[in-house]
């Protein structure tokens, strides 16, 4: 199936929003959460003086008035919608927008695909064989992301070209964000040419889209280039969402691939999408992870550092995934079962090495039908044998961290410091029982029997999921102990610098001769 083309509107400066296609757009964009609405956006149009955007949140259940506020002002603006979830309370107007930080996660992605204008007209609209070239492009993206497994997007026609919405289910933080920029990029490297352009610049998390219903209104509108409206095109029946694994797939480098045919449905299958390539089943994120799931984990004092790294260069050379997906795969699927597990920093310098250092293997060389024999053969070593992974015991249900037990005033600190953050009350306790700890020092031990005392040391890690407060849960815990630390060091300081005084003070009195007052000159 092929892109679904849009329809070349007439040109109608003034035309009011398509209603119906307003109400049925909201209704398949908006977050069905309550605890969360969207944002709607109209801005004026281009030429003269512009006046400030205008913005209002919504929600579901207030669907009705956002179509009315839509139509209230598409005859002289242009109207957007953000497409992903923001708090319902969040204050908008006077220079104050939707910020990065204010989505609560990322639940549509889009692929914006852009005509490509005569030069001089960049800043008009699409004529009408631009705009069927870049819908063509438009098509030949979903067939290479389709033939990759991905479900079908949202169509779109945006006025002057078309844009492609997949729904997601991601969280809003770095690596997410990451993972939608390197996608674009890489379509951007395979598609973009004379035909269109896909935007490689729409990754960011407060993004807006213009607002099927409502007209695409760039330049003065001739009968060349008219302006149009945006209509939903294509809506598949359900909505399926894009897993994170086809994400990374698509991320996914492949040095020395060329660009995918547009007879042949866009895709090329060593591309890291669908897993031809090499012979091996699944795609290649895929098999890579089956690879580490088959390697033993690092060791400190064992070989642990050749260990991973031999590791790394199979996932970032090997599969020839790069070092930035290489890390992800390594840091979900290897790192929890070394001994100790490397930290981040540690990991990613490894995988940035096995990308940047000769190698003696060409890149893909696990994509070739070569045995997967492990992990091994890049720093002049033996290769490593994989072996069946240790067993992990089970994990028990979750019990809350019981901020009773703790005395007087730190419970209630606790408490009220997660409660501030909105985060779990353990991520506070834990660095609070570290820090209390160190306070009392060696000043009090425990004797366990006649021999064995212990002082108080209490060793406490927060362990938990990328963007789940664990740090400032930290400041908060520690940030008293240190402004004491700051306090106490600055008194250090100010003794030690009086003492240098009175030192250099009494120095030069003996050296004057003066009396440097009583001395002992022996026995009584």
């Amino acid at each position: 199936m092929s892109f679904a083309g849009p329809a070349v509107g007439p040109s109608l400066n003034g035309q009011r929003a398509d209603t119906a296609e307003v109400a049925r757009a909201l209704a398949l964009l908006a977050d069905p959460d309550p605890g969360s609405a969207f944002e709607l956006r109209a801005v004026a149009l281009s030429g003269g003086v512009r006046p400030a955007a205008v913005s209002q949140l919504f929600n579901l259940a207030s669907i009705n008035q956002a179509v009315e506020w839509a139509k209230e002002r598409a005859a002289e603006r242009t109207v957007y919608i953000g497409l992903n979830p923001v708090p319902p309370g969040l204050p908008l107007g006077q220079g104050r927008a939707v910020r990065a930080l204010d989505v609560l996660r990322r639940r549509w992605l889009l692929v914006d695909v852009d005509p490509v204008r005569a030069p001089g007209c960049e800043g008009d609209s699409a004529t009408a064989a631009e705009k069927a070239a870049a819908a063509q492009l438009a098509g030949r993206v979903w067939d290479y992301l389709r033939a990759a497994g991905w479900p079908e997007p949202v169509q779109v026609d945006s006025g002057n070209g078309a844009y492609l919405l997949f729904r997601t289910d991601l969280p809003n933080d770095v690596e997410t964000g990451g993972l939608v920029r390197r996608l674009l990029a890489r379509l951007g490297s395979l598609f973009n040419g004379a035909d269109g352009r896909v935007d490689e610049g729409v990754h960011d998390a407060p993004r807006i889209v213009k607002l099927p219903g409502v007209w695409a209104r760039k330049g003065p509108g001739t009968a060349e280039r008219p302006h149009r409206l945006c209509q939903l095109t294509a809506v598949p029946d359900p909505v399926r969402v894009v897993t994170r694994e086809q994400l990374l797939a698509g991320a996914a480098s492949a040095e020395g691939n060329g660009r995918p045919s547009a007879n042949a449905g866009g895709h090329d299958p060593t591309l890291g999408f669908a897993g031809t390539a090499g012979g091996g089943g699944g795609s290649i994120v895929d098999r890579a992870v089956a690879y580490l799931a088959n390697c033993p984990p690092a060791v400190s004092g064992s070989g642990g550092h050749d260990q991973t790294f031999a590791v790394a260069r199979a996932v970032v050379w090997g599969f020839d995934l790069g070092p930035d997906v290489g890390f992800d795969l390594l840091w979900r699927h290897y790192n929890p079962r070394c001994l100790p597990p490397w930290s981040g920093p540690e990991l990613r310098h490894k995988c940035k090495d096995a990308d940047e250092k000769p190698f003696d293997k060409p890149r893909g060389w696990l994509l070739k039908g070569q045995p997967q024999s492990g992990a091994g053969g890049g720093s002049g070593k033996s290769p490593v044998t994989p072996g069946p992974p240790p067993a992990v015991a089970a994990l028990g249900p979750y019990r809350p961290f019981p901020t009773s037990a703790l005395p007087s005033p730190l419970d209630e600190y606790v408490r009220q410091a997660a409660a501030a953050l909105g985060c779990d009350p353990a991520f506070v306790a834990l660095p609070v029982l570290a820090a209390a700890a160190s306070a009392v020092g060696n000043t009090r031990a425990i004797r366990l029997k006649r021999g064995w005392e212990e002082p108080a040391v209490v060793w406490a890690a927060i362990v938990g999921e990328s963007g789940t407060l664990k740090s400032p849960a930290h400041r908060k815990a520690v940030a008293y102990l240190f402004r004491l630390q700051k306090q106490l060091l600055k008194a250090h300081k100010e003794h030690v610098e009086k003492y240098r005084e009175a030192l250099k003070s009494h120095k030069g009195a003996q050296e004057e001769g003066a009396d440097p007052g009583p001395r002992r000159t022996g026995r009584s």
